[in-house]
């Protein structure tokens, strides 16, 4: 047989075509790609939703079909990778254990505080200063935070101040800051026993009560529970945060008894956060917060108050509370330097 083939030409000769090329098999097949060193690295992600589109004019290839996407990778050098998208289907709504969701706002079930002193912790409802910082070596100088400070002066005013016949059992105790009618700010560990609100002067320092002063929870007519603020004409700098007031009998102060700051018979008495709570380790313990505080008694003589048969729950007031302070320089300085409290001043300690 003959490697040319003859075809008549249209002037009657007779020409001879070439036979066809060989092809090359190696040029035409499809590359196969190189397998990486140490074996195949590929990974094969199990997506059982996913769908993958490669074009415009390729049909979608669902995962599922396991011999499209192992042959994915062997035609890659012919895929256009511009147009490549990745979409996942909705597989549908997932259920899950609600106890496992945890919501913000107040708590009060935790069980520690910040404080290893602490047995509860919550965030306080009464408002703090936002300018007012109490650093970790502010802390260390106040001598109430030292180890056991707090939990020796609450003995010791149990043994010297309390009266069991009169005042009952103690049902807690809180480090607070007073602010007087003179807007003197005063550190005092306050002590709520079963009939008697005692608020005391402890001297951290020399490990002894210095005052006490006992108001009866049935005689408390009604509290005070906002943010504090003074008169329209005062000059007083903004205090920017809030406080517990609570009132008892039914007279008001005379204009001599607001004006003698040694006065301590005027009808109410007002609490706010100690130094503490601003503190980061200490800001949600319940010994420096007075709103436990308030929480505490408006129970507590309600209580008395169904036991005396007295059917009017106390009255609380959640408003402003006023601190009749115009131009005091005094309380300016006092409370800048935090001479009510008992504290490390520079070697000196009082």
């Amino acid at each position: 047989m003959s490697d040319t083939s003859e075809s008549s030409a249209p002037d009657g000769t007779s020409s001879a075509a070439p036979a066809s090329a060989p092809v090359d098999q190696a040029a035409t097949a499809a590359p196969t790609p190189a397998t990486p060193v140490g074996g195949d690295s590929r990974r094969k992600i199990p997506v059982d939703a996913a769908v993958i589109e490669l074009g415009s004019s390729s049909p979608p290839i669902r995962s599922d079909d396991r011999n499209a996407l192992n042959d994915m990778e062997d035609h890659r050098q012919g895929i256009n990778f511009n147009k490549v998208k990745l979409s996942v289907e909705d597989p549908g709504p997932r259920t899950h254990n609600q106890d496992d969701v945890e919501f913000g706002g107040l708590r009060r079930d935790r069980q520690f505080g910040a404080s290893m002193r602490s047995t509860t912790s919550t965030k306080s409802r009464v408002s703090l200063s936002p300018h007012r910082i109490t650093s970790d070596y502010a802390a260390k100088n106040l001598f109430c935070y030292r180890s056991s400070a707090i939990e020796k002066a609450v003995e010791d005013c149990k043994t010297t101040a309390v009266v069991h016949g009169i005042d009952g059992e103690v049902k807690g105790y809180w480090l607070l800051t007073e602010i007087d009618h003179w807007d003197l700010e005063k550190e005092k560990l306050v002590l709520l026993t079963s009939n008697s609100l005692l608020v005391i002067k402890y001297d951290f320092v020399a490990l002894k009560p210095n005052s006490c002063k006992r108001i009866a929870l049935n005689i408390v007519s009604y509290v005070e529970i906002g943010d504090f603020f003074y008169p329209q004409y005062s000059i007083m700098p903004s205090r920017e945060h809030g406080g517990f007031r609570i009132h008892w009998g039914t007279y008001q102060p005379t204009f001599t008894q607001r004006w003698n700051p040694f006065c301590e018979d005027i009808g109410f008495i007002t609490f706010t956060h100690h130094l503490l709570a601003y503190n980061e380790k200490e800001k949600e313990t319940v010994t420096f917060d007075v709103a436990d505080l308030a929480d505490s008694i408006v129970a507590a003589v309600n209580m008395i108050r169904n036991t005396e048969h007295r059917n009017e729950p106390l009255t609380v007031h959640n408003r402003p509370i006023v601190i009749d302070s115009y131009a005091s320089l005094t309380s300016m300085v006092y409370n800048q330097s935090h001479i009510g409290f008992s504290m490390e001043r520079g070697g000196v300690s009082f």
